[in-house]
């Protein structure tokens, strides 16, 4: 089973979330979730600054409050 912590819906679309408190920039439960549910995009949170990827937006975890409405995660195809 895929292991998110959460997910929320912006634009009509859903996001779902992980949440890292480290470094770890592996997610491989994001991808396995994004993969099974056929999204393009998700967000982890983790302790590295911002960074993006074709298929995740990693966010600061000091950042967590300006999503969702301040970081685009151009969930669309």
């Amino acid at each position: 089973m895929d292991e998110i912590d959460f997910v929320y819906e912006w634009k009509s679309q859903v996001v779902p979330v992980e949440v890292n408190a480290e470094q770890n920039l592996r997610s491989k439960s994001l991808k396995a979730f994004l993969d099974r549910f056929h999204l393009v995009r998700g967000i982890r949170l983790s302790l590295s600054g911002f960074e993006g990827q074709p298929w995740v937006t990693n966010v600061p975890l000091y950042a967590a409050g300006l999503l969702p409405d301040r970081i685009d995660v151009n969930v669309s195809k």
